[in-house]
């Protein structure tokens, strides 16, 4: 991992393995060089892994927010599947512009096709969720698109569910496919 624009006044860093990274932050006016400020910042590990054979299972994202069920038959030897959150620095350039509150993960191993779809569901986190104000509602509506060779794709069977008396609201779909995966807000009701 690496700073990124670190010559400007807005560098990122985006960590590629879990552990504490530290940031020192040197200010110079080309003569003097002011007293190294320093910030320690834990990374934790966002991949969550499963086996999966013939007999089918379930893997869940490390932050709750992705459950993905292969049924029984879907595949047709033992296989490791993980699901890795992508902050935004990280994705695809295809998904650049799909909005800050997009949630996007990468499914593995990439490529993997499924004899019968696997369902997915995206639990949004309690921000992105639907809200009240008065007698008003407001429910993100949340689409999921997935990326393969270069092309974005609409999964199938895409349905959002909102329970306003619970005031949650969860995206439930299909994939053949591993690729990335984003879900993302269309329109707020």
């Amino acid at each position: 991992a690496a700073l990124v624009d670190a010559t400007t006044a807005t560098p990122s860093f985006t960590p590629d393995v879990a552990g504490t990274y530290v940031a020192r932050l040197v200010v110079s006016d080309g003569t003097d060089d002011s007293a190294p400020d320093d910030v320690s910042v834990e990374a934790e590990d966002n991949t969550a892994a499963a086996m999966v054979d013939a007999s089918g299972g379930d893997v869940t994202s490390s932050d709750d927010v992705l459950a993905l069920a292969v049924p029984a038959g879907a595949l047709g030897a033992e296989e490791e599947i993980s699901i890795t959150r992508v902050p935004a620095a990280q994705r695809p350039t295809e998904f650049s512009d799909v909005g800050a509150d997009a949630l996007a993960f990468d499914l593995r191993p990439d490529g993997l096709q499924f004899a019968a779809p696997a369902a997915f569901e995206v639990t949004p986190p309690a921000g992105l969720q639907p809200t009240v104000e008065g007698d008003e509602y407001s429910v993100p509506l949340w689409a999921s698109i997935t990326l393969a060779d270069g092309t974005l794709e609409l999964p199938s069977g895409q349905e959002v569910v909102a329970d306003l008396d619970a005031m949650t609201s969860v995206v439930r779909g299909e994939i053949e496919h591993f690729s990335e995966l984003v879900t993302m807000t269309v329109l707020k009701a």
